[in-house]
């Protein structure tokens, strides 16, 4: 249901359950239907037949990686059955990645073959290494502990490879172009930027500077009624009827929220003037301490920070993607950057206007693990002349979702001690730029490499009466 949810928040894509009534008023009845098998998981590309499709999944695959998020594994699963196809099978994939034919399981070979360009419309859109599409780097490997078939000509991106998170920004765009989101709109005769998408409610969306599992109003894109459809500043201000969060949980109506701490009994003044009400939308009523609209759910996340876009500024993009009064202008190719910052711009590679450059970039808020920017017409681009920095507090308490906690508790909530980062081989957090965005390394303090999975500081511990590992808040404080 969640993985259903975040497609549907994020496109145009509605799911509901196949009846007579709505086969009827559809005028087919084709629909899918979820299988429980006891090894695989697996779904055909699209509409592959009339009637029922298959959609199927078993616990090995769904929660067989500590990983993995099940919800993603699915939101993959529903990628495929909605139209996409592995990134793998892209007719430029050669340019970013290399098949290990060699280490490929004997009769799998076929799986890796490239679509033509005639086969797939790719809308322009780039290779993209965080899809919830992309395979991981082992996959069908005739030997999966010590042979990949899957090499990233970007070293950065090799752990990365195959993330069942959550959606990417492309994902999203990838979806709302095959599904003509915008087809009532009538502004799509207007082009949107190169980077950017026109979203079923007609606003321009491009990649967003702090996050690159979601999308905001493209800069310089008209919004009207900001207050309503984006949110400004650290959107304190926001009156919009948004419920769902970016993992796709709906909202706990905030006059139910009686044993959170922003409680409408409590303090009912007080948060009356950031507009909260007996309604589940979200809102941001404190806006020192979180920097954009939230809400409580039921779930083990208690809250989480919602899928509203933020409004555009003026100014002239910096890599980041906030405005920067005087930047310097770098081209594409090659880039000259400072050595932690790293780029998915390949050296050698042709970048014509339009073309979206994914950054790493220090930060001293923790959050910019990935950023973009856009060639400009000249092919220039701008970079920021003065790179934020990493670090957070060292106090034994965290701010926020605990990014930014650089404090030395190496205990779980339960009394766990925690294992050292580097010591749980394969996790993607021990690779750049989680290493220098989060201060993951060899040691086993609490931190937290994936704000918008976690919202605290947490680390690895041992599984009851096994010996695997599993994530675990830890025992801190909020500030």
């Amino acid at each position: 249901m969640k993985a259903m949810t975040t497609w549907s928040s994020q496109t145009c894509v509605k799911f509901a359950e196949s009846t007579p009534q709505l086969a009827a008023s559809l005028g087919h009845n084709d629909f899918i239907t979820f299988v429980k098998h006891s090894i695989n998981c697996g779904a055909g590309t699209g509409r592959a037949r009339t009637g029922s499709q298959a959609v199927t999944y078993s616990d090995s695959c769904m929660y067989g990686s500590y990983k993995n998020d099940p919800a993603a594994v699915a939101m993959h699963l529903l990628g495929s059955a909605m139209g996409l196809y592995p990134e793998i099978r892209r007719p430029d994939r050669d340019q970013r990645v290399i098949v290990l034919t060699e280490n490929i399981k004997k009769g799998e070979e076929s799986k890796f073959t490239k679509l033509t360009p005639a086969q797939i419309n790719l809308y322009d859109i780039p290779f993209d290494y965080l899809s919830i599409m992309q395979w991981d780097d082992s996959i069908y490997s005739s030997s999966p502990a010590n042979r990949k078939t899957i090499i990233s000509k970007n070293p950065y991106f090799q752990n990365l490879l195959g993330q069942r998170t959550s959606l990417s920004y492309y994902d999203i765009k990838f979806v709302n172009k095959l599904y003509t989101c915008d087809s009532k709109c009538t502004n799509r005769a207007t082009p949107c930027p190169a980077a950017g998408y026109r979203s079923e409610q007609c606003a321009c969306m491009c990649p967003d500077p702090n996050n690159w599992r979601v999308a905001s109003v493209c800069p310089g894109q008209a919004n009207p009624n900001t207050d309503k459809n984006c949110y400004s500043n650290r959107g304190e201000k926001y009156q919009g009827t948004v419920s769902k969060t970016q993992t796709g949980e709906t909202c706990v109506p905030w006059s139910q929220a009686l044993d959170r701490f922003y409680n409408m009994a409590k303090f009912p003044t007080q948060l009356a003037k950031y507009f909260i009400g007996p309604h589940n939308y979200c809102r941001n009523p404190d806006p020192t301490l979180l920097d954009r609209p939230w809400c409580y759910v039921q779930s083990k996340l208690d809250w989480d920070f919602c899928v509203v876009p933020k409004c555009a500024t003026s100014g002239n993009p910096s890599a980041s993607g906030l405005t920067n009064p005087n930047p310097s202008i770098k081209t594409c190719d090659p880039l000259t950057i400072p050595k932690m910052i790293m780029s998915n711009c390949i050296t050698g590679g042709s970048y014509p206007p339009g073309t979206v450059c994914n950054l790493a970039c220090e930060a001293d808020f923790g959050r910019l693990a990935f950023s973009a920017t856009i060639c400009q017409v000249d092919g220039t681009w701008s970079v920021p002349t003065n790179p934020l920095k990493c670090g957070g507090s060292g106090a034994d308490c965290y701010k926020g979702r605990g990014d930014t906690y650089r404090g030395k508790i190496a205990v779980t909530r339960t009394g766990e001690k925690c294992y050292e980062w580097t010591s749980v081989m394969g996790i993607a957090y021990t690779n750049e730029p989680f290493k220098t965005m989060y201060d993951i390394g060899q040691h086993n303090f609490c931190r937290n490499p994936d704000p918008t999975r976690f919202a605290s500081p947490w680390c690895y511990r041992l599984k009851p009466g096994t010996n695997q590992v599993m994530e675990e808040a830890c025992d801190i404080k909020l500030c």
